[in-house]
């Protein structure tokens, strides 16, 4: 667990008047200022995004977990399509974008409603992908490097359509993947999903 949080006077602010600030110029230290209100800002909206996830699934999570962290039993919970994973995603976004006082979905505005769907649409696609690359059927999917946090703080703001699915060289259907475009090389592994769930769930009970 981190420790506490402490508050110290900030020589930065306390230089004289047409002096240097302690310890380098005064952008060094406003850059330095920067991202530890960013450091800070990051943590606390993990801390609420997860807040709910540690009483639902019974394990730690932070700013930095990503799908490929996350124990199979909580990935298979988030890749079956049902109410179960969309309420696990829900209480992450909402929690990490500070809109977990809205007492019901319906009290967010439209644009807000509008995104938190895509969102959780998102977050869906990549625990899908990432239970296919733990079946050893994909080698890598879009989203793969990013943080749970960043996908839903960052969403919009990154272009990441140039990556494409494939199926793993061990996979059967390999041969015959490749030879489709983009589009329906996705639309081939998206239809995968149903065996998918199914050989999951026989490893996860095995």
């Amino acid at each position: 667990m981190d420790g506490p949080i402490t508050f110290g006077l900030d020589p930065f602010l306390c230089w004289p008047p047409g002096g240097t600030p302690p310890g380098g110029s005064i952008l060094s230290h406003a850059m330095t200022a920067i991202v530890a209100i960013d450091v800070f800002k990051r943590k606390a909206a993990a801390k609420r995004g997860f807040a709910a996830w540690k009483k639902r699934f019974g394990f730690g999570f932070n700013e930095r977990t990503g799908f490929g962290d996350l124990p199979d039993p909580v990935l298979f919970t988030l890749a079956r399509p049902g109410q179960e994973a969309t309420a696990a995603l829900w209480e992450l976004i909402l929690g990490a974008l500070n809109l977990a006082a809205c007492q019901d979905f319906g009290d967010l505005s439209p644009a807000d409603r509008m995104a938190v769907v895509d969102i959780q649409l998102l977050l869906a696609d990549q625990a899908r992908f990432e239970m296919m690359v733990r079946l050893d059927w994909l080698t890598d999917y879009p989203c793969a490097g990013s943080s749970l946090l960043d996908l839903v703080l960052s969403f919009g703001k990154t272009n990441r359509s140039g990556h494409t699915l494939c199926l793993a060289p061990s996979h059967p259907d390999y041969l015959s993947c490749e030879k489709l475009t983009a589009r329906d090389r996705e639309m081939l592994i998206r239809r995968m999903l149903p065996l998918a769930l199914e050989a999951f769930r026989l490893r996860l009970e095995s």
